[in-house]
């Protein structure tokens, strides 16, 4: 793993040469299981993405990939 710069929020990038991926190491933000559900019950309730972003200060891409999540469970 080699450091590749910045996000927007000043955190230190890191860049997998094996997998190519990259992250942070560290994240700032993490979300509770309760915090996560009251998000996602939020956004059944018809808002927008961008809303939900709004009310909750959550990525657009966060918020996608928990419904991912949670239809997977779904459909297995």
């Amino acid at each position: 793993m080699v450091k590749n710069g910045h996000n927007k929020s000043g955190s230190q990038q890191v860049w997998c040469k094996a997998c190519n991926k990259r992250f942070v190491l560290d994240p700032k933000q993490s979300y509770t299981e309760a915090e996560k559900e009251q998000i996602i019950a939020a956004y059944h309730e018809r808002p927008s993405m961008r809303g939900i972003q709004r009310i909750f200060g959550v990525s657009p891409q966060t918020l996608a990939n928990w419904l991912k999540k949670r239809t997977d469970k779904i459909h297995l």
